[in-house]
């Protein structure tokens, strides 16, 4: 992918999170933890989601270019820690 075509998908990224930050940030608390079915993110959760996925992709990306040829993105083995978002949840509500 040529220089350009990085800026760019970057700057999109970036605009991404831009209108997601303006669109949730004046929400009410009972409207962002509203799940609208059992088995459906709440705008919190996904917010929390967005708020631990970024940075790990961020590094994912760091360590290709630092290392080309690496192994690189979800390691299956790996479970995630489900105790994280609440603190996930209560912090990223604390920034807001």
């Amino acid at each position: 992918m040529a220089y350009q075509e990085i800026r760019t998908s970057i700057q999109s990224v970036q605009q991404s999170i831009d209108h997601i930050l303006e669109t949730t940030a004046n929400l009410p608390e009972e409207t962002i933890r509203f799940k609208p079915a059992e088995d459906e993110w709440s705008i919190m959760q996904i917010l929390s989601h967005l708020a631990e996925a970024i940075p790990y992709w961020l590094g994912e990306v760091e360590t290709v270019i630092a290392m080309p040829g690496a192994e690189w993105g979800v390691d299956c083995k790996i479970q995630p820690d489900w105790r994280r978002l609440p603190i996930l949840t209560n912090l990223l509500w604390m920034m807001s």
